[in-house]
C-alpha cells in the first residue's frame, strides 16, 4: 500500500489567507486555493467563494467572533473563482500527473491520500499556524484527465476548466471510506525554522519520505514510509469521514449534458475532367448525405455506420481560398438502404456560400480555430491545406472535445451574425468552383437515388456504444 501527505488549502502564497480552526475543538472550514485570474469554465462548473461564506459565518458566529474584523477573511475572495481540490462531496482530487502528482499517477486501488492544511486558530495557543490532517481518500481509481467526458467535467476543478493540463490526472475515492475530516487531527510543531510532523508522530508512523518531517512546503508530497503504520494510527482516531466540502452546502452543481460529437467531412472540389460532374451530394434542402454511395469505404462504411448516429457533421469544402467549414449539422440518425447508407439532419437549412463560410485553414495557416490549427500542425506535410486533407480525409473518428466545442462555438456565432447574402442560395453557392453541369432539379435527382437505394431500416441513437 502506498500513501502520501497532500497540502490543500487558502494560505498566505495561494489566496493571502488562512483557514480557521477552533484549537479547542479542532473544527475547521475547508477554504481552497483560488483559481489563477482570466480561467474560463465549462458552463456551470464556475466554483465561488462566495459559497462558503455561510460555513464562515456559521464558524465565527459560534467562536463569538467576526468573519471580516476579527478573522480577518479578505472581501477580494468573494470576487474570485475557487480551484475546489479536493472536492469531498465529489470525492475527486486533480493533480498534475507529470509534475507534483507524479507519485500519485502510480496509485492503485486503495492507496491513500492523507490531505493536510495550515489553518489559523481563532483563539490564542501554542502556534501561530495548526498543522493539521483534514481529509482522507482511499483510491478508488486514477485517470487521466482527457478522458473524462463532458458529463462528468463538474466533479473536479481540473476538469471544470475549458483549459486543462495534458498530464492532468483525476483520484477517484472510494464512498464510504473516504472524505473530510468531522475535525481535524493537529500533526505539526514549529520547530528548526519550519513546521514539521511531531516527533512522535514521525516514529509511529514509520517516518517520511522529507527530511525532519518538513511539510511547511515542498514541490513534491511526502510520502509516507510505511503506510500501514499509518493507516493503523489512524483507524484509531476518533473522527468521522463526511462527503460534503463544509457543513453548510450549495446545491450540487448542474450534471452537464454530453455534447453531441462533431466528425469532420471532407468534401471534394468538382472534377474537371468529368463532363457529367454535378457534384450532387450532400443535399443540403433535404438533410442528407451520403444516398450517392460517397465516402462508402471509410465514412459511410455499413459496417460501423451505426458510430454515426447521433454525431454532427462538420462538412469542410476545400478550394482556391482555403478549407472552410459550409455547414456543421445537427445531431444525424442513419438510414440503411439496400446497398448503402444515408445520414439525414433536421431541420435542414441551406450552407454557406464557399466565400462566406468560416475558415478552417488556408494557405498561409490563417484559421478561425486556433484549436483546429494546432491540432494539424504536426501533420507531416508541406503546406496547410495538405496537413487538413491528410487529418481528415478518411478520418471517422470525432474531434477532440475542446476542438469540436470551438468549432461550435464559431458556427454558431458565425450564423447568427451572417448576411442573408452569405448564405447559398442554391448548392453549386457551397463550391468553390462551379461544376461542369449545374443540377437544376435537386428534388428530382435525390428521389432518383432514394429510389434506386430502396431504404431498408433506419436506426437513431447516441452513436457513443
Amino acid at each position: 500500500m502506498q500513501a502520501i501527505l497532500v497540502r490543500i488549502g487558502v494560505d498566505h502564497s495561494y489566496g493571502g489567507w488562512n483557514s480557521p480552526v477552533d484549537p479547542e475543538t479542532g473544527e475547521f472550514v475547508y477554504v481552497p486555493i483560488p483559481e489563477k485570474s482570466g480561467t474560463t469554465f465549462h458552463p456551470g462548473c464556475d466554483r465561488r467563494y462566495e459559497e462558503i461564506i455561510p460555513s464562515l459565518e456559521t464558524f465565527a458566529a459560534e467562536v463569538g467572533l467576526d468573519l471580516f474584523k476579527d478573522l480577518r477573511c479578505p472581501s477580494e475572495l468573494l470576487q474570485l473563482s475557487m480551484h475546489l481540490d479536493p472536492d469531498f462531496e465529489r470525492l475527486t482530487y486533480g493533480d498534475v500527473g507529470d509534475r507534483r502528482g507524479s507519485h500519485i499517477r502510480s496509485f492503485e486501488e486503495d492507496d491513500l491520500l492523507v490531505f493536510y492544511a495550515g489553518l489559523r486558530p481563532c483563539r490564542r495557543c501554542d502556534h501561530k499556524l495548526i498543522y493539521a490532517l483534514v481529509g482522507l481518500f482511499v483510491v478508488d481509481e486514477v485517470v487521466d484527465a482527457s478522458t473524462i467526458p463532458a458529463h462528468r467535467f463538474a466533479e473536479n476543478a481540473h476538469t471544470r476548466k475549458c483549459k486543462r493540463g495534458e498530464s492532468d490526472i483525476v483520484v477517484r475515492a472510494k464512498p464510504a471510506h473516504s472524505g473530510r475530516l468531522d475535525r481535524c487531527i493537529p500533526i505539526g510543531e514549529y520547530r528548526n525554522n519550519a513546521y514539521r510532523v511531531r516527533n512522535d508522530l514521525l516514529e509511529i508512523w514509520g517516518g517520511l519520505s522529507v527530511k525532519d518531517g518538513y511539510i511547511q512546503r515542498s514541490a513534491r508530497p511526502p510520502r509516507f514510509l510505511d503506510a500501514s503504520r499509518f493507516g493503523r494510527w489512524f483507524d484509531q482516531q476518533d473522527v468521522s469521514l463526511l462527503t460534503e466540502n463544509n457543513s453548510c452546502q450549495r446545491e450540487p452543481a448542474p450534471v452537464i449534458k454530453e455534447p453531441s460529437p462533431i466528425i469532420m467531412v471532407h468534401l471534394r472540389r468538382p472534377v474537371r475532367g468529368n463532363p457529367n460532374e454535378m457534384r450532387s451530394d450532400p443535399f443540403w434542402e433535404f438533410g442528407s448525405f451520403g444516398c450517392t454511395k460517397c465516402h462508402h469505404r471509410n465514412l459511410m462504411n455499413p459496417k460501423r455506420i451505426n458510430e454515426l448516429a447521433g454525431a454532427q457533421l462538420a462538412f469542410a469544402q476545400g478550394g482556391k481560398r482555403g478549407f472552410r467549414l459550409v455547414m456543421l449539422t445537427p445531431p444525424v440518425e442513419v438510414v440503411r438502404h439496400k446497398d448503402r447508407c444515408e445520414l439525414q439532419w433536421s431541420p435542414s437549412e441551406m450552407p454557406f456560400r464557399y466565400d462566406e463560410a468560416p475558415l478552417l485553414i488556408d494557405s498561409d495557416g490563417e484559421s478561425d480555430f486556433p484549436q483546429l490549427r494546432r491540432m494539424i500542425r504536426t501533420v507531416e506535410r508541406s503546406g496547410w491545406p495538405a496537413r487538413f486533407s491528410s487529418k481528415f480525409r478518411s478520418r471517422r473518428m470525432p474531434l477532440r472535445l475542446d476542438v469540436a466545442a470551438e468549432l461550435s462555438r464559431g458556427y454558431q456565432k458565425a450564423r447568427r451574425t451572417a448576411s442573408p447574402s452569405a448564405i447559398a442560395s442554391g448548392y453549386e453557392e457551397a463550391l468553390p468552383e462551379l461544376p461542369n453541369v449545374v443540377d437544376g432539379n435537386r428534388r428530382r435527382t435525390y428521389d432518383r437515388f432514394r429510389k434506386k437505394a430502396r431504404t431498408k431500416s433506419r436506426t437513431s441513437g447516441c452513436g457513443r456504444c
